[in-house]
């Protein structure tokens, strides 16, 4: 993959969750539905924590391939910001920002063109 087509992916993704975190805001999708159901939102911490940690290893492997890459950290961002806004949650939104950033190091920066 060329560095451009890198980077209208990683741009690509970024819109998905704009309009992920705008059609929460303006309340076409319910906010902090399972708030209140702390087993579920320590269910939910868990597999956005367990995600990331697999993810990130299994991103250093497949550096030289940034489609997998891209699909490994797009997840764990749309996870984290999904299940932010589905149980409030701090670690998942955490998870989503430590997804961001390995995308960029690991996606971004070391693709050539």
């Amino acid at each position: 993959m060329k560095k451009s087509q890198v980077i209208i992916v990683v741009v690509f993704i970024i819109v998905v969750v704009l309009l992920e975190i705008l059609l929460f805001n303006i309340g076409v999708l319910p906010k902090f539905i399972f708030a209140e159901d702390e087993t579920l939102k320590y269910a939910f911490d868990m597999a956005g924590v367990i995600q990331t940690l697999v993810s990130i290893p299994l991103g250093l492997k497949v550096k030289n391939r940034p489609a997998l890459c891209l699909g490994l950290f797009g997840g764990v961002i749309n996870y984290g910001i999904l299940v932010y806004y589905l149980s409030n949650s701090a670690t998942t939104l955490a998870c989503a920002a430590i997804g961001f950033v390995a995308l960029l190091i690991l996606c971004i920066l070391p693709s050539k063109d």
